[in-house]
């Protein structure tokens, strides 16, 4: 009996306390649970919850005839080239077009794609490749439209070495919308 009277008593002054000091407590969702920008001295959310943490704009930038794009904040990423406009697949194929650090923000889509061509999902940028488990490596050449197959480990060798060779999801993302040629020529 006495210890429910303690765990009763002590109950009833966390939740005395609570509405005294008009403290919210922290609570999964909106504020809590990591959020501590209301007021990170003591973990509390002001009645209403935390304001939204904003969102920095982004400097908007011309479109030329070559380059990496998105708009404003969003992750979606756009290369322009040649009078087209493709999709970058993922974080994995914007590091093999040379990385974050190139994309440029902009207003909208349409400045993006205004009398361009899109053509869906970009195709790997000119390399080497190889199908994670596969033995074959695939050189993608000529402005990204035509591959071939290496031959062999010196063939290899010759073009520089496995440390340029980048992985791929699958082989017909190495192949699609690109001439297959077989062998590679040597170097």
């Amino acid at each position: 009996m006495k210890k429910l009277y303690i765990l009763f008593s002590a109950t009833f002054f966390s939740l005395a306390s609570i509405s005294f000091f008009n403290i919210k407590p922290v609570i999964a969702g909106g504020c809590g649970w990591g959020d501590i920008t209301c007021n990170p001295s003591d973990w509390t959310c002001p009645v209403g919850g935390c304001p939204p943490v904003p969102r920095p704009q982004a400097a908007t930038a011309e479109v030329g005839e070559y380059g990496f794009y998105r708009v404003g904040n969003q992750d979606a990423v756009y290369r322009v080239y040649n009078g087209k406009v493709c999709k970058v697949s993922d974080r994995e194929q914007m590091n093999a077009y040379g990385g974050f650090a190139q994309v440029s923000s902009v207003s909208s889509l349409s400045m993006i794609l205004d009398s361009k061509n899109f053509v869906g999902e970009c195709s790997n940028p000119d390399l080497f490749y190889r199908v994670a488990n596969q033995d074959a490596v695939y050189r993608i050449y000529d402005s990204d439209t035509t591959v071939c197959n290496v031959k062999n480990r010196e063939q290899m060798n010759a073009y520089g070495g496995f440390a340029q060779v980048r992985s791929a999801t699958s082989t017909s993302v190495i192949l699609d919308g690109r001439n297959f040629v077989g062998e590679c020529p040597n170097p």
